[in-house]
Order: structure tokens, then sequence, then C-alpha cells
């Protein structure tokens, strides 16, 4: 049920309906690329859904829904750290074990080496997904599912890992996915209607 923005006439109206800075910027782009291409009529035929949406949003009262980046992994930096990390620690205990055999050099550096390729497996496997009012993590090796309403807010501090913290008192620790900075788009989807 989206009102019809050709409809208003009163400026103030729409001025309330262009109110939405992510929408309206939206819009924008969608008219500037259909200019420079040169066809106008997408342009506008592109960016008037997106108004219509931000109109229909400050009209009724609506907050914003969440429009951001809904999935989260760890960086290609990280997966190539782990990854060399893994391969020369693997490197290291075959020349270590193929010129002592078994010392307790070389099995520390095969139990480091089991280490290393589990990091690699868990740097792929970590995620933070956004499904619509669910939110999905899965860290070490497991799966977590917490829908909104559960989580009271998010604690972070500098050093420490993000938390979510829940509604009962618990705490669930998000994964670390290396350089992604995460907390911003989880704090606007816990604010978003």
């Amino acid at each position: 049920m989206v009102p019809d923005i050709s409809a208003k006439s009163n400026a103030r109206e729409i001025r309330r309906s262009l109110a939405d800075p992510a929408l309206f910027a939206i819009a924008a782009m969608c008219i500037v690329v259909g200019i420079r291409l040169g066809n106008a009529g997408f342009a506008f035929s592109q960016s008037l859904p997106l108004l219509q949406q931000s109109a229909a949003q400050n009209v009724l009262g609506d907050a914003p829904m969440y429009a951001g980046r809904t999935d989260f992994r760890s960086t290609a930096s990280r997966y190539a750290w782990t990854a060399v990390l893994a391969i020369g620690l693997c490197a290291a205990t075959y020349l270590i074990y193929s010129s002592d055999g078994f010392t307790w050099i070389s099995l520390s550096f095969m139990a480091f080496s089991v280490i290393g390729v589990l990091a690699v497996l868990e740097a792929l496997t970590s995620y933070v997904r956004i499904d619509g009012n669910v939110l999905r993590l899965c860290r070490t090796f497991r799966q977590y599912s917490v829908e909104k309403a559960e989580i009271e807010t998010i604690s972070s501090a500098k050093g420490c890992p993000m938390l979510l913290v829940m509604r009962d008192g618990s705490k669930l620790e998000v994964p670390s996915l290396g350089a992604n900075s995460i907390e911003n788009s989880l704090r606007a989807w816990l604010r978003a209607a």
C-alpha cells in the first residue's frame, strides 16, 4: 500500500516524502545515471518507486527498513594469512620430521599444523548474516540463530570481542571477521523497523 506521490500537491508533504536520505540518494543516483546514459525515461522510472517508498514510510510514520549490507564474511587478507600460516607450519613439520624423525619438536609442529588447518577452515566458515528479523552467526564451527526481539543491545570495546546482550541477560560473541566492521550495521539493523 504505497501512496501516490503525484497526488500530493502540498510542498510540506513532498518535503516529508523526501526526508529519507538513503532512498533520496539512491533515487538521485538513478536519475544521474539515466541522464548520463541518455535515457531520462529510464532514470525517472527507476527513481520514482524509491521516492514512493520513501513517501510511504514517512507518511505512515514507519521507521525505514534496514537496507544495508546483510552478509558478512572474513576478508581476503584473513584467508591469505591463515593459509600462509598453515602452509608454513605444514612445510616446517615435513622438514623437521624428514630430518629428525619423531621428536618432541616434530610432534609439536604437527599439532601446530593441525591448528593452522583448523584456523583456515574457521576463516572459511565464519559468517554473520542478517535474514529479515533473524541474525545468523557461525563461529567455531557452530551456528546460531537469534531473533531481533531477543537482542537487547550490542556491547563492544577496544580489544574485546563484540557481544550481543540478550534480554535474558546471556551474551553471545559475534565472530571476528578480520577488518570487517559490522558493529554499525548491526546497530542500524536493531534500530530499523
